[in-house]
């Protein structure tokens, strides 16, 4: 894809322009559903969506094609994420943890669908205390299905720090849901 945008990014204008709209079409989907999980609020994921392409149409020069041009966007927007994260001190992704772990059946019963609510209200506030790098990692791996080499692209870290990283996320979920389902029955 970087390839056939290549001589419109380095472009001056309406050759510019065109390339920067072909890439909002072609990854705003991608990016406002990124933001979303990592955020769990539609309206920061559409400014944060917003701050990722003006970023992009900023520094779109810098990107110098050592990675696909999909796999730098996605950087940019975990960075802004991250970043966003770090100041907000808080995050949750209600819709995408039900969707990702099949939480959102509605042919069930009522008393399925309480302890549906039960278990995914559990889940999501195991998410909320993870340390925002591991969140990212979880986000980026399980609910974006990103390999282990587009991560470390995305996130600028070696491949084994994401695997490590991924690993300690998965395992402090495990305990806050251990913790969290200390004499409630087994959701999981």
């Amino acid at each position: 894809m970087a390839a056939e945008l290549a001589p419109l990014m380095t472009a001056r204008t309406p050759d510019r322009m065109r390339a920067l709209e072909e890439i909002y079409l072609r990854f705003k989907d991608r990016v406002y559903g990124l933001a979303w999980k990592m955020t769990g609020d539609s309206q920061e994921a559409e400014d944060l969506t917003h701050d990722v392409f003006l970023r992009i149409h900023d520094h779109l020069d810098s990107f110098e094609g050592r990675s696909e041009l999909g796999t730098w966007i996605y950087r940019v927007a975990t960075n802004l994420c991250l970043n966003h994260l770090r100041r907000r001190k808080r995050a949750s992704f209600f819709e995408a943890i039900e969707e990702r772990f099949g939480l959102t059946d509605r042919s069930r019963s009522q008393e399925s669908a309480a302890i549906q609510a039960e278990a995914t209200e559990m889940l999501q506030g195991a998410i909320r205390t993870l340390p925002p790098v591991y969140r990212a990692c979880v986000v980026l791996r399980d609910l974006e299905g990103l390999s282990y080499q587009e991560m470390a692209e995305v996130l600028g870290v070696p491949e084994g720090t994401v695997m490590s990283r991924l690993a300690r996320g998965r395992d402090r979920l495990r305990q806050a849901l251990a913790r969290a389902n200390q004499g409630k029955g087994t959701f999981f």
